[in-house]
């Protein structure tokens, strides 16, 4: 026997009426009655006399019918409970974001989620955006923040497009590019050049390799005298300010750089 041919066998007797019992249980009148007849074989006999213009519980209906009742009331009271149990409980949100992506957007966010919704407890993880992905293919987290331009969406996540940015490229105060309004990847040949360790683009583009190809055989190869895994995001920020090395940033991180120049680069998408 079946939770749902209890509720459906309650709710006939209390109005004696498939077509209303199956309007109260919302669903097909068809639905109803089969389950009423499977519920009719299992206990031996009939449970309903269905006459012409009425219909009435039968003796075994009678017998069964308080113990079927008390089966559904003991069920809903269950449900009850466990809800009121579950609402006492605080949730817990497991977010992950890229390591590179800017604060000051995802607190603007998460601050107006935490109002919107203040039982739910936000655990944040930041980190690579490939081990991110990892992550939500492993069920360990709920949610990630994060991209990887240039590649095909899993079919195995759902996507919802937050923002985009233009990468724009970080220079020192002084620096010979930084009279230039835009900038393309040939002008940076012969630069020392801060490579960020977890750049957005590292599945698809290769800075150094971009500028070598495109570098006047005069100026020589791009030179990369900074790589760093750690926190490498701000501290390429603090080399290509107080250095002499550009370094290639989304708009928002590098909008916080007041000691530096930031110019758009041609030749790289939006993210």
């Amino acid at each position: 026997m079946q939770l749902h041919q209890a509720r459906y066998f309650v709710a006939v007797c209390n109005g004696l009426n498939f077509t209303r019992a199956a309007k109260r249980c919302n669903v097909s009148q068809p639905s109803l009655t089969r389950a009423i007849q499977m519920l009719e074989k299992e206990f031996g006999g009939y449970l309903f006399d269905r006459k012409r213009s009425s219909i009435e519980l039968t003796d075994l209906g009678k017998l069964v019918r308080p113990y079927l009742e008390e089966v559904w009331r003991t069920a809903f009271a269950a449900k009850r409970i466990a809800r009121e149990y579950s609402a006492k409980i605080p949730k817990e949100l497991n977010l992950a974001i890229m390591c590179t992506i800017a604060p000051m957007p995802l607190l603007q966010m998460l601050g107006r989620f935490r109002t919107n919704h203040p039982e739910v407890r936000v655990q944040l993880t930041d980190g690579q955006a490939r081990l991110l992905e990892e992550k939500l293919l492993n069920f360990e987290t709920d949610a990630a923040i994060y991209c990887r331009p240039g590649r095909a969406p899993d079919p195995r996540l759902n996507y919802l497009t937050l923002f985009k940015e233009q990468m724009m490229i970080v220079l020192p105060k002084g620096h010979r590019l930084s009279k230039q309004r835009s900038i393309t990847i040939r002008d940076l040949a012969g630069e020392q050049y801060v490579q960020r360790a977890f750049c957005e683009f590292e599945d698809m583009v290769n800075f150094r390799d971009m500028v070598d190809k495109g570098s006047d055989a005069d100026r020589g190869r791009c030179e990369v005298v900074y790589k760093s895994d750690r926190d490498c995001l701000r501290w390429s920020q603090a080399a290509s300010a107080s250095g002499s090395c550009p370094s290639i940033q989304s708009s928002m991180m590098a909008s916080s750089r007041a000691r530096s120049s930031i110019r758009n680069i041609g030749g790289i998408s939006t993210w």
